[in-house]
């Protein structure tokens, strides 16, 4: 008995970690070319120790194990350019294999999973996706509808459904994404829907959104939009090259030809939102733009305070915005953490940025902008900005091996 109960005593701190070990996410190797470094076990503890509301951890590890997917090829879209779109509508996961998918119309997810192929080899290419003649007009984003004319001159009011249909080339409403890169979008490249919660980005690319495009107005990769927007988790992303080359009448010369451009932005009322590991480089304005962002209603229903952080940036980093390779260009902030108050950009609830880098940007690495929130900065580095800190301190960390440095990335 005495001897059963020793190899209980020895053998139990391996299985006790054994099964705790598996609640962390696989940390899978990176494809070539891809910036995103991956989220190792150190830092998910570190990430639970500072505080993530929306468990990123749990829901990428649950994702993890799905496996009943629909997997299509290449040769299945030939005759069928919504080939994506048409599984989606049959399949809840649908896996596309290593290849290129042109798209000719936008690819709405809703409640279901895309993924591509776990080496990084799945491009989705948008270049066709509108030939047709853009909606001119004027847009009120108080509602986010637009005011557009027919051929012959009459009047139309769009809803934002159709105004994303007409600006974006995926759009996901409480959906994942993964292992799939995104080039040549219209104008967004993937619009996580406003009234929609829940969604996952990982392992995904975008780049170039807008370029191609003479009537882009935003090009941005990555878009989280309006009040009713909340609980999105971004882990292992990256975003460059974003281009507009026009703008709606409001501040038109300051935005057009690169104004509007940021890699990611969390803009006017989404809450509750969590990146890891997401990266944004090379787009014309910002890296990062958090203008207006957080509902001040919705927060307080969750329990929170305009104290607590209503994003969270972990591992992430801002690189060479306001220097699009072959464009112009707007601002060149690489975190722009909030809006401006004078301009009635009423921000809440707190910004958090842990262990992250802003480098080489062509303007500000950290800015506050005008903004009246809290901000949070811990163990970051921001060097050969014009400007590093604005408005904002950063309190340095010593006991994290895992935190970004600019010494990392190549000038």
């Amino acid at each position: 008995m005495r001897k059963i109960l020793l190899i209980i005593i020895l053998i139990f701190p391996f299985f006790t970690s054994h099964l705790f070990a598996e609640n962390f996410p696989k940390n899978e190797s990176i494809p070539d070319g891809a910036m995103y470094r991956g989220v190792n076990e150190e830092q998910w503890k570190t990430i639970k120790k500072i505080g993530d509301p929306l468990n990123c951890q749990k829901k990428l590890y649950d994702f993890q194990k799905i496996q009943d997917y629909q997997v299509i090829g290449p040769e299945d879209c030939k005759d069928n350019k919504n080939c994506i779109q048409s599984a989606l509508t049959k399949s809840k996961h649908v896996k596309l294999k290593a290849g290129t998918y042109s798209i000719i119309t936008p690819i709405s997810i809703k409640n279901k999973v895309l993924v591509g192929d776990i080496n990084g080899k799945t491009l989705i290419d948008a270049k066709l996706l509108n030939k047709k003649k853009s909606c001119s007009g004027c847009e009120d984003y108080s509602t986010r509808t637009i005011c557009c004319y027919d051929e012959d001159g009459k009047e139309i009011w769009k809803d934002p459904q159709y105004y994303s249909n007409s600006k974006e080339s995926i759009i996901l409403k409480s959906g994942i994404i993964s292992n799939i890169q995104l080039e040549n979008a219209f104008d967004n490249g993937i619009y996580i829907s406003n009234n929609s919660s829940g969604s996952l980005l990982y392992r995904v690319k975008v780049g170039n959104s807008g370029v191609n495009n003479e009537n882009s107005r935003a090009g941005k990769g990555v878009d989280i939009w309006g009040y009713n927007n909340h609980s999105h988790c971004l882990i292992s992303v990256e975003l460059y090259n974003g281009y507009n080359q026009t703008s709606s009448n409001l501040r038109k010369s300051k935005r057009e030809k690169g104004g509007n451009a940021d890699g990611l932005s969390i803009k006017d009322g989404p809450s509750n939102i969590t990146l890891i590991d997401v990266h944004s480089h090379h787009n014309s304005d910002d890296g990062y733009d958090f203008w207006n962002s957080g509902n001040k209603k919705l927060w307080e229903s969750f329990g929170k305070t305009k104290k607590d952080p209503i994003i969270r940036v972990f591992y992430s980093s801002a690189l060479f915005n306001g220097k699009h390779p072959f464009k112009g260009n707007g601002d060149g902030q690489g975190f722009k953490l909030g809006g401006n108050y004078n301009y009635k950009a009423k921000d809440h609830g707190a910004r958090l940025i842990y262990g992250s880098a802003s480098c080489f940007n062509k303007h500000r690495g950290f800015d506050k902008n005008v903004s009246r929130a809290k901000m949070i900065l811990l163990g970051n580095d921001s060097k050969k900005n014009k400007e590093n800190y604005k408005n904002v301190s950063n309190k340095k960390v010593k006991d994290d091996k895992n935190l970004l440095k600019c010494s990392m990335f190549k000038k």
